[in-house]
Order: C-alpha cells, then sequence, then structure tokens
C-alpha cells in the first residue's frame, strides 16, 4: 500500500502524462493529450502519422493483472460490436512494455450534450438513438454496466456514441469482479449491480433511467454523500417523482422513467426496444417484436421498396433516433422475401473498409496503381447491382471516404440505398420525421 497522499499521486501522475505528451506509441501514434482516466490506464488523443488523423489511444496501466484480461475483453468486446453507435476500434498492440489500444476519436459532449435540465423534446433525439443502440449491444450477449453521462457522447447532430466497456458483461465470458468488488459508477449504479446479484439489459436501463431523471429536473434520483450512502438510498427508498421537479415533462416519459429505476430488475421493462415503443406510447401487448421499432406506418418501407423496384437509388433521411435502421431491415426482409440480395455495408475508416463486407478485402495484384484497384472495386460492385442486389448503407456518415465515392459513382447502375442525415443534396429520399 503506498503512503502517498492523493494529492501527492495526482501530481505525481500529472508529471508523468506530461512526461508522455510527444512520445510516438508503436511508432505510429503520437500523444498529444490526456482526455480521459479510469483504473485501467490513460486515454489520449492522438496522432496517426500514417493515416493522417486524430485518434484516441487506451494506454493500460503497468503491471496490471486483472486489469490486463479485462483491456483484452474491451477489446474483443469492440471487434464484436461494430454497429452503428458504438465506438470503433482501430488497432491494438503493445510498445515495449506498454499494451494500448487505438478507436476513433470520437466528437461531443456528455450525454445529452447541453446543459441542464433539458426539455423532453430536446432529449428525445439523443435518447431513442442512444435505445437503439442498446438494443443491439444487448442482442449481441453484452450488458455495458457503466452507462452514465461521460460514457455516451453526443455530437453536434445529436448522434450519441458508447464508450468504454472495460467492466462489460457478457454471455459468453461473464465478468471479472473480485470479490465484495463494486464496479460501476455510484450515482448510476443498478441495485443488482451494488448487491453482486446477476445483471442484465434492465442493468443499463437502470442507468439510462437515472441519466433522464437527472437531465429532465438538473436534480438526482437517489443522494448520499459517499458510494455506501448511494446504494442504501436505492436499496431503502423511492426517488421523488418526477413531474413534482418538472411539471413539464409528458406524463408518458415520466412514467416510462420511473419504470426504469424500478430496485427490482424483473420490475423494469424488458428490453431497450420495449422502452423505445412505451417512449412512443406503443401499447405494452405489442411490444414483443425481435426487432427495434420504427417511427410512423409503413408507408417510409414502401417508398423505398417501390425505388428499389425501379432499379433507382434512394436515401433514407432522418436524424438520430428516427428509425433509420429499422427501415432498411424491413427493406431488407421485404427484399429477402422476393428473393432478392440485400447487401449491408459497415462503419470503415481505412480504405474500402466499409465495402469489405460485400467484397473482402481489396486484393491488388502485383504492380496494380491505385486506380487499377479502384476500377476493379467498382467494377465488382457495378457488377452486383447490375445483377439485382441491393446495397443498404446503415450510417452513410460513417462510411470510409473511399467506400463512399465509389457508392456514390454506382447508384446510377442499381439501387444503392443510403440512411442519412437531413441534407438538402438528395435527389431521391425519404424523409422520416421524429417524434418524442
Amino acid at each position: 500500500m503506498s503512503n502517498d497522499l492523493p494529492s501527492t499521486r495526482l501530481e505525481r501522475r500529472q508529471s508523468t502524462s506530461r512526461a508522455e505528451a510527444g512520445r510516438a506509441i508503436g511508432g505510429r501514434y503520437r500523444l498529444d493529450e490526456v482526455i480521459g482516466r479510469g483504473a485501467h490506464g490513460e486515454v489520449w488523443s492522438a496522432d496517426d502519422l500514417l493515416a493522417g488523423e486524430r485518434v484516441a489511444v487506451k494506454l493500460l496501466a503497468r503491471g496490471a493483472g486483472m486489469e490486463l484480461a479485462r483491456v483484452r475483453r474491451e477489446i474483443a468486446l469492440l471487434r464484436l460490436l461494430r454497429v452503428p453507435g458504438v465506438v470503433r476500434l482501430l488497432d491494438e498492440g503493445d510498445d515495449g512494455a506498454q499494451s494500448f489500444f487505438v478507436t476513433e476519436l470520437v466528437e461531443g459532449r456528455h450525454f445529452p450534450g447541453a446543459p441542464l435540465p433539458l426539455p423532453w423534446e430536446r432529449v428525445a433525439g439523443p435518447t431513442l438513438a442512444l435505445l437503439e443502440t442498446l438494443a443491439r449491444i444487448h442482442a449481441a450477449g453484452v450488458v455495458h454496466r457503466d452507462i452514465k453521462p461521460g460514457n455516451v457522447l453526443v455530437s453536434a447532430a445529436g448522434r450519441p456514441t458508447v464508450l468504454d466497456f472495460g467492466i462489460a458483461w457478457t454471455s459468453q465470458t461473464g465478468h471479472l469482479t473480485g470479490r465484495g468488488e463494486i464496479l460501476g459508477t455510484p450515482i448510476y449504479l443498478a441495485p443488482e449491480q451494488a448487491l453482486g446479484d446477476p445483471v442484465g439489459a434492465g442493468t443499463d436501463l437502470f442507468s439510462l433511467g437515472v441519466m433522464l431523471y437527472e437531465t429532465l429536473t438538473g436534480a438526482l434520483p437517489f443522494e448520499g454523500h459517499n458510494t455506501f450512502a448511494l446504494v442504501g438510498a436505492r436499496l431503502l427508498s423511492r426517488p421523488t417523482p418526477l413531474r413534482e421537479h418538472n411539471p413539464a415533462v409528458p406524463e408518458r416519459v415520466a412514467a416510462v422513467v420511473e419504470q426504469l429505476l424500478a430496485r427490482e430488475l424483473a420490475d423494469r421493462p424488458r428490453s431497450a426496444t420495449d422502452v423505445l415503443g412505451m417512449l412512443r406510447g406503443q401499447p405494452v401487448a405489442l411490444l414483443h417484436e425481435p426487432t427495434l421499432p420504427r417511427l410512423g406506418g409503413d408507408e417510409p418501407v414502401l417508398a423505398l421498396l417501390t425505388a428499389v423496384r425501379a432499379g433507382r437509388s434512394v436515401d433514407v433521411l432522418g436524424a438520430a433516433g428516427s428509425g433509420r435502421t429499422r427501415c432498411l431491415h424491413d427493406l431488407a426482409t421485404a427484399l429477402k422475401a422476393e428473393g432478392r440480395p440485400a447487401l449491408r455495408t459497415s462503419p470503415g475508416r481505412r480504405a474500402f473498409e466499409s465495402l469489405e463486407t460485400i467484397l473482402g478485402a481489396p486484393d491488388a495484384a502485383a504492380g496494380a496503381t491505385l486506380d487499377d484497384v479502384v476500377a476493379g472495386i467498382e467494377s465488382a460492385l457495378r457488377g452486383l447491382l447490375r445483377a439485382g442486389a441491393v446495397v443498404l448503407v446503415d450510417d452513410a456518415e460513417r462510411v470510409d471516404a473511399w467506400s463512399a465515392g465509389v457508392l456514390a459513382r454506382c447508384r446510377a447502375v442499381g439501387s444503392v440505398v443510403r440512411a442519412r442525415l437531413p441534407s438538402d443534396a438528395v435527389d431521391d429520399g425519404v424523409t422520416l420525421q421524429p417524434r418524442g
């Protein structure tokens, strides 16, 4: 045990961090400044000297035992969770005795992205988009266990990104928790986490409930001067009804938040998908579809299907949380019923990474120029489109620039359906209107 005072340890760590600035990790990632600290190490903003882009580098604390296992599992989870709304893993490795991994550098502010309190109308978009992301995370058998504002960054466009899977639970590996150890942030901690009981999707939903209560009222549902007092408050007391703090919150929304804060895991909504439906006023009896609910009726999907049957390319336009992903899902289901292949791109950063799910990795022949590679990829994609395949581009803003260029040039050949944020520069589009 160290005899250092906390302030002494902090000064020592800050001094070490200043000395690290400018160091090139793995000979490639030049550290800039610390943007986060935790039990597992430090997160730095950095310059990727090879790609010429800004990234985030997580440096593992040296001499870690169980911590190393947690970080290795976090890397495995980020490989698994290549879905919209989850920070993307870019690289990993060791720099001497220093283990590290690299993710995209997410620009944004802590959830909800603006000073508190906020009206529901301002919070609805990021909340619905976050619920869609949580639904995908939970569908992969993962419970985050540390959902809090600092781990959800909201972009200027209202798009949330979930970070830090260092203490996540998975159905395959369970969790790495020492005896008597409480993992998670006390303010947002679910009761079952504090007691060491089994966790589930509702564990993350409880944390989201705390965030929403705080966002809509400017107050916390449970108060305490230390971890034990906070844990005791959520085990023994009920929060003040949300509308007593803020009567302007819609009754439906307040009721959902209070359900999220239920003491027992079994008394909370079953899934993030159910919460999406509840916030939209959908009857509980109808909340048992395995897919994400979609805003509005069938008209958007029918419009997309009409365009695709005519061989046209079309865009799905809508803000975060408006149901763009669900529209693509329903379109893919309809196309499958008609016997037409629906090919999906993925978020990407490397050249042509987003098209690898369709065409595989580029295989340049010896002596081939860059123009040859681009022409080969474009020719292969045009061939698929002419044969009747439909290319679905979810989260078009996260497609790598090289793939985006090929997709744009191929739109005249067949049906490329892109889910995008609203834009004036659209020739053919279906617009989704967000609803609170």
